[in-house]
């Protein structure tokens, strides 16, 4: 049974009695079609943005959709489709250096092959882009994800081939520059199917690409990770399952350098399928593992790290619940240990395909519901408050904090000290005092702790800047701070 779109009582909610779970206002979005949520980015403003697909185009097979939601009420604020009269999907979105969302997927509608690998940039503040490009050959090419590389200029997006490499479909790894230009493309795997799912850059000499396999490895599919060198050129490859399928999802990189691959085996466990958590080092070297989940089928979907209580994976699961498959959501400590689990959904299928940390304890959660909304699926967004029973934790020390700069004024190099109470993703730009970007001093991830910058007073090319005053922006995911530079050679 369908509802209309003004109830505002939207969930059953199922939770065991020692999880603490504060879902702040849960929403659907869509129209007489399928309209599913596969992507989140939360946006200065207090706003968000997720992607997706939707069917309720009659002209058309699927569209391409991203619906911009309004953090505080869930309202949405705008919606945009994109594509022609075939099948258009977005599949990931991150945030661009510069501003700006980049988001990833595949069209059918144009291009040279079946289906290519689709970006569209987009400044988020209104339904349109800056630009829309499309990468592939003959055949079928997917992006699955998109994502900013932290050491270098521009983006790593990986997805599936079947127009170039080794058998019927294999991985696809693009390293694409900040113009979302092509620089060079890998593709990976043997005669079987194999698909990229996520991928990171690792300092300046490579990227790491998880995925799953079936043309290696013990059992139907295996999780793979994939090692290369800066140009994409394969260093070392692993697999990681049993006799079963054993399928990679998502995987993210963790505060402590290693990563962390979610999805579902059928090679262990309890059920028919059930959620996996994978911890590995940068070495592919396995630090824990463990399964979550009932008799039926539980599987995950997208993991967060939540520094330092652990993690939260979120799926789907036909083992606990009301009906069919709900939402699911398991909690563990840093080594894997359950806290606890839990279930959203009404009478039919309810699934969460993406999952975004927003500050200590908060989160997005999206996906499908077929309970609730307007057609055969509507996208499902969920933002959560206190969802994993902590609270941040107290401390004097601000999040970031520029402490010292020296010398002053400086000729050669100035040397800025800085602190972060949490591990971050941080970005060091310098501008002059018109406001313009003269040198980005560091993109990149750094743990907690005190660290350094230093700037020799020239641009971004490499050219000397003349004698003046300059400032120093510095920011990290809701905080940032500056400092004035002063050049006298």
């Amino acid at each position: 049974m369908k509802f209309p779109y003004n109830l505002m009582v939207l969930f059953t909610l199922v939770i065991p009695a020692a999880a603490q779970v504060d879902i702040e206002w849960a929403r659907w979005f869509g129209y007489a079609g399928d309209d599913i949520a596969y992507g989140v980015a939360p946006k200065s403003g207090g706003f968000a943005l997720v992607v997706g697909m939707t069917t309720s185009n009659v002209y058309s097979d699927a569209d391409a959709w991203i619906v911009c939601v309004d953090i505080g009420a869930g309202d949405y604020v705008w919606r945009m489709a994109r594509g022609g009269n075939q099948f258009d999907c977005f599949r990931s979105i991150t945030d661009c250096w510069g501003g700006g969302y980049l988001i990833a997927g595949v069209t059918c509608s144009t291009g040279a092959g079946e289906g290519d690998g689709y970006l569209l940039r987009t400044s988020g503040n209104e339904p349109s882009s800056l630009y829309e490009k499309v990468y592939g050959g003959s055949g079928w090419d997917e992006f699955r994800f998109v994502g900013r590389c932290m050491f270098t200029e521009g983006y790593i997006a990986t997805g599936f081939t079947s127009s170039f490499g080794n058998g019927g479909v294999d991985a696809w790894l693009v390293k694409l520059s900040n113009g979302g230009y092509m620089q060079w493309q890998k593709a990976f795997g043997g005669d079987g199917t194999d698909i990229g799912i996520s991928a990171y850059s690792i300092n300046n000499d490579g990227y790491m690409m998880f995925g799953s396999t079936n043309s290696q490895g013990s059992g139907d599919y295996d999780a793979w990770v994939v090692r290369t060198d800066a140009s994409g050129n394969l260093l070392w490859e692993k697999t990681y399952g049993g006799t079963g399928t054993d399928y990679c999802t998502n995987a993210i990189r963790t505060s402590d350098g290693s990563y962390l691959i979610c999805g579902y085996t059928n090679s262990t466990g309890s059920g028919n399928a059930d959620l996996w958590l994978l911890k590995i080092d940068d070495q592919g070297n396995v630090l824990w593992e463990n399964t979550y989940g009932g008799i039926k089928d539980d599987r995950a979907f997208s993991v967060c790290e939540f520094t330092p209580y652990g993690y939260l994976a979120v799926g789907r699961t036909a083992s606990f619940g009301l009906r069919s498959y709900d939402v699911y959501l398991v909690r563990v400590d840093p080594d894997g240990l359950m806290y606890w689990d839990c279930t959203y959904g009404g009478e039919s299928t309810d699934a969460a395909y993406a999952l975004h940390k927003e500050d200590y304890v908060e989160s997005f959660i999206v996906g499908a519901t077929h309970s609730w909304g307007h057609g055969g699926s509507d996208m499902l967004v969920i933002k959560t408050g206190t969802l994993l029973g902590i609270t941040e934790p107290e401390s004097s020390q601000e999040p970031l904090e520029i402490l010292s700069v020296s010398p002053v004024p400086f000729q050669n190099t100035v040397t800025v000290d800085l602190s972060l109470s949490h591990p971050s993703v941080l970005e060091a730009r310098i501008y002059d005092m018109a406001g313009r970007l003269q040198y980005e001093v560091f993109p990149g991830f750094l743990n907690a702790g005190n660290h350094s910058l230093q700037w020799s007073g020239s641009d971004d090319s490499g050219v000397p800047l003349p004698d003046g005053q300059y400032f120093l922006v510095v920011n990290t995911r809701g905080c940032s701070d500056s400092a004035r530079l002063l050049l006298i050679r």
